[in-house]
């Protein structure tokens, strides 16, 4: 649900034998917190419920799991009654919002893609997109005579448009790769003392496509409701800045 929704037709979270979606309050489904586990094994369902319920599971069919009906696994992770009734509203329109943002991203891509140096990430036709992640674009400084892409990027947003130096790989604060950040550096989380996990040390080289992520990337937005004007504001802004890139370059 986070970024591709239908792979040639099929619903992604529905190709194994779970699926997790999260509905955050930035995510496609909005319902303030919580999430879905979908799934068609019976034993799977009432493994998560022991983990997310207690005292409420009285009719557990699977045997290895009736002797949890009533302390379950100790935790309770169910959301808020009031975050299921939205959700359940919330689920009614997600094809519809997915759809509008489908048909602004791609408006707003084929517009740009016409502007020397912005060639935005083209994805197969078998792939419907669900766009909680902003689109990438990549922008290739030499058809604009070596333009850093900073420079670009300050341009661009000062002509009010929202597009962000960002790649995949990319920490949004520190700009670590996920591996060498402390979580993993330290492993003070109990995950890291199961039996099942092992002993693992990631140090810096390891996974070096994610160390070194692209540097010819930028995002723009997956708007939900844009107007046409604010469509045609931003498309406007690209060829602007691209049409005028010399008045920026140094010397």
């Amino acid at each position: 649900m986070h970024t591709v929704q239908l792979i040639k037709g099929g619903k992604v979270g529905t190709f194994g034998d779970i699926g997790c979606f999260s509905m955050q309050s930035t995510k496609l489904l909005p319902c303030g917190e919580g999430g879905i586990i979908i799934t068609n094994q019976l034993e799977y369902y009432e493994r998560a419920i022991c983990l997310g319920h207690y005292e409420r599971i009285p009719n557990l069919q699977t045997e290895a799991y009736r002797k949890y009906k009533t302390t379950s696994f100790g935790f309770k992770y169910r959301m808020s009654s009031l975050s299921a009734a939205i959700a359940r509203v919330q689920l009614r329109h997600l094809d519809r919002r997915n759809k509008d943002r489908d048909q602004n991203v791609k408006y707003l891509l084929k517009s740009i893609a016409q502007c020397d140096g912005i060639h935005p990430i083209e994805l197969p036709d078998y792939i419907f997109r669900g766009y909680y992640g902003p689109p990438y674009v990549r922008y290739q400084a030499n058809d604009l005579g070596g333009l850093a892409k900073e420079k670009l990027i300050q341009a661009l947003q000062a002509e009010g448009v929202n597009v962000r130096d960002d790649a995949p790989g990319k920490m949004r604060e520190n700009r670590d790769s996920g591996h060498l950040t402390a979580l993993f550096q330290e492993q003070n989380h109990t995950a890291f003392a199961r039996p099942e996990t092992g002993k693992v040390n990631y140090t810096e080289g390891d996974l070096p496509n994610s160390e070194n992520p692209r540097n010819d990337l930028m995002t723009v937005p997956a708007f939900p409701d844009a107007t046409q004007e604010l469509l045609d504001q931003y498309i406007n802004a690209f060829k602007k800045v691209t049409g005028n890139y010399e008045r920026l370059l140094d010397g």
